[in-house]
C-alpha cells in the first residue's frame, strides 16, 4: 500500500464530517469525500471507507470482506451500541457519531493498517527474492554438472583404456587434463562463491602473461591451442598495480574465451597509455551481437540458448573477470561485431616507482 493512505469518505449522516476529513488530511491521509458509492471504483487502490451503515454499506462490507487484499472498513453511527451488539462481522470498525473518538479510533487503526501492509510487502519481496535465489541454485546446479561430465568423462575413458591394456602414456595424459580442467572449473566458482582476496601490489604485466600461458598448456595438454596466442606486448612496460593471482584469472579467462569461439588466432596486447596500461585480448570469431554486449557479464550469461551445449562453459567466465576487476576499481570493456570477431580490454593503473622496493 502506498503512502499516505487513501481514504474513501462518505459524508452522508456523519456529524461534523468536514472536522474529520481535515484532521486526516492534516496526518498525511488523501481522502476522497462522496455521496454514494459507484461500482467501479478500484477498491485495491483505496484503504480505508468511512461511512454510515445502511443496506447499500453493509453489502457492499460484506462483499469486499471476501477479498484478502481489501480496505479498512469503518461505519460511523449513533446506535453504536446496537450495531457493536449485532454487526461486528461486517465492520473492521464501529465508532460513536463523534468526531473525538472517529479521530483517535482511526488514527490508531490507519497506522496499524499501514504497518501491516509495510510488512504484507516485506514479506512478498522476501518471497520474491527467495524464488529468484532458487532460480539461480537450479542454474548453478544444470551448468556446473553440465560442465564438470567432459573432464568426469575424460577420466571414465582413461579407466577403459586401463581396462583394455593400451599404453599408459596416453591415459596419463588424458587423466592430467581431465583433472586440471576440473580444477579450474572449481577454482572459478570457487572464486566466485567467496570473498575475493584482492591485494594490490606493483607487478610486472609481462610475467603474469607469460605464466598464464603456461597454464593454459597445462590445462590444455598441449600447444595445439596456446599456439594461436599471439603476444603483442609493448616493450619495457611499467609495473601495474594489481594482483597477480586475480589480475592472471582474469587474463587466462579473456584468452580461454576467445579460443573457444574463434578458430583463428588471439591476440594479447598490453601497451601503455598515459598513467594506465590498456590490457586487452582479441579474437576474430564468431562475435556478439550488439543489443547481447549488455548481458554478456551477467551470471551464467549465454550467447544463444547453444552455446552452452556447442561451445561448453558453465557462463562464469566474464562474470568473474569483471568481479575480479571491479575490485581492482577498473571496468571491462567490449567491442564486437558478428562473424568478425570480439575485443576484450581494460586500464590497469602504473605503479608509483616509488612502491616498487618498499
Amino acid at each position: 500500500m502506498a503512502l499516505p493512505a487513501q481514504i474513501l469518505f462518505a459524508s452522508e449522516q456523519i456529524y461534523q464530517a468536514e472536522r474529520i476529513v481535515s484532521f486526516l488530511q492534516k496526518r498525511g491521509f488523501v481522502v476522497v469525500v462522496v455521496d454514494e458509492f459507484d461500482p467501479e471504483y478500484d477498491w485495491n487502490a483505496i484503504d480505508a471507507i468511512i461511512c454510515v451503515p445502511g443496506i447499500v454499506t453493509q453489502q457492499l462490507f460484506e462483499d469486499l470482506r471476501t477479498s484478502d487484499d481489501r480496505p479498512l472498513l469503518v461505519w460511523v453511527t449513533d446506535d453504536l451500541d446496537e450495531y457493536l451488539e449485532n454487526n461486528h462481522s461486517i465492520a473492521d470498525l464501529i465508532l460513536p457519531n463523534h468526531p473525538i473518538y472517529v479521530e483517535q479510533q482511526l488514527e490508531i487503526m490507519l497506522s496499524s493498517q499501514v504497518n501491516m501492509n509495510q510488512i504484507r510487502e516485506q514479506l512478498d519481496q522476501q518471497l520474491k527474492r527467495r524464488e529468484e535465489i532458487e532460480l539461480l541454485k537450479n542454474a548453478i546446479v544444470r551448468n556446473v554438472s553440465h560442465e564438470m561430465r567432459t573432464p568426469l568423462l575424460q577420466v571414465k575413458a582413461a579407466v577403459s583404456l586401463i581396462t583394455e591394456e593400451i599404453g599408459t602414456v596416453r591415459l596419463a595424459e588424458m587423466a592430467t587434463n581431465a583433472m586440471t580442467r576440473l580444477e579450474s572449473n572449481i577454482q572459478n566458482v570457487t572464486m566466485l562463491g567467496t570473498s575475493l582476496d584482492i591485494e594490490l601490489k606493483p607487478m610486472f604485466l609481462p610475467s603474469a602473461v607469460e605464466s598464464t600461458i603456461k597454464s593454459l598448456e597445462r590445462a590444455k595438454g598441449s600447444k595445439d591451442e596456446t599456439n594461436r596466442i599471439q603476444l603483442l606486448i609493448e616493450k619495457n612496460l611499467p609495473p601495474v598495480l594489481a594482483d597477480k593471482v586475480g589480475i592472471s584469472t582474469a587474463i587466462r579467462l579473456l584468452i580461454e574465451n576467445a579460443l573457444k569461439f574463434s578458430d583463428d588466432n588471439v591476440d594479447v596486447i598490453a601497451r601503455k597509455k598515459g598513467d594506465h596500461v590498456y590490457v586487452a585480448v582479441q579474437d576474430y570469431g564468431i562475435g556478439i551481437a550488439e543489443e547481447k554486449l549488455k548481458d554478456i557479464f551477467d551470471l551464467f550469461f549465454q550467447v544463444d540458448g547453444s552455446t552452452t551445449r556447442h561451445y561448453g562453459g558453465m557462463g562464469i567466465g566474464l562474470a568473474l573477470v569483471k568481479l575480479i576487476l571491479e575490485h581492482h576499481n577498473c571496468e571491462i570493456f567490449v567491442e564486437s561485431e558478428p562473424g568478425r570477431g570480439s575485443i576484450f580490454y581494460f586500464f590497469l593503473e602504473v605503479a608509483d616507482p616509488n612502491r616498487l622496493f618498499s
